[in-house]
Order: structure tokens, then C-alpha cells, then sequence
């Protein structure tokens, strides 16, 4: 394997060159897990219909902002956590008003 830099040789091991010291970009992709799961669950919780599962919403928001502040190190995901937030969000809300008009009945 050559640096894309400055040609030297290097090994399929090594960060960065030895030469130059550019960073080696190994090919893999990073994959942000958190954003992923988050919006399942975010999806899970809007879509479940029991009273028992509203703590679902706020577990999909958390992982959702978690996996968001991770895109800055995994340059994915961002898109997922933001639907996650969103929709956790407005699951939460739907949870609200149909407790308060339960309680009020």
C-alpha cells in the first residue's frame, strides 16, 4: 500500500505515513450505531399502544442526541438522529396530551 501523499510505501497497519505523516484512510466507513437504533426506537415508541411503553419515546431521544453529538466523530448518521429527535419529540408530546385527557376524564 503507497501514501496517496507522497508515495511512500507503507503498511496496512499504520495511521499515517512515515514520511509525511498524512493520514492513511483505510477505506472503512464508520457507522454511527446510536443514530440507528435510536430512530428504531423512536419509531417503536410512536407506534406502540400501551400506556407502559410511554417511557420508549424518551429512551429513542436519548440515544437519538447521543448518536447525533457522535456524527462529528463518525460523519454519519446525522440524518437518522435528527428523525429520531423529531419524532421522539412529538411522540412525547402525543403521550403528554393523552395523559392529560385521561387524567381529566
Amino acid at each position: 500500500m503507497k501514501c496517496k501523499k507522497c508515495g511512500t510505501e507503507i503498511s496496512k497497519t499504520d495511521k499515517t505515513c512515515p514520511n509525511c505523516h498524512a493520514e492513511i484512510n483505510s477505506g472503512e466507513k464508520k457507522v454511527n450505531v446510536l443514530a440507528i437504533i435510536g430512530f428504531i426506537v423512536a419509531l417503536i415508541g410512536t407506534f406502540s399502544g400501551k400506556w407502559t411503553f410511554c417511557a420508549i419515546p424518551v429512551i429513542g431521544l436519548v440515544l437519538s442526541i447521543i448518536g447525533l453529538v457522535r456524527c462529528k466523530t463518525c460523519k454519519s448518521g446525522k440524518g437518522l438522529s435528527i428523525a429520531g429527535i423529531v419524532i421522539s419529540s412529538l411522540s412525547l408530546v402525543i403521550w403528554f396530551f393523552m395523559i392529560i385527557l385521561a387524567l381529566s376524564i
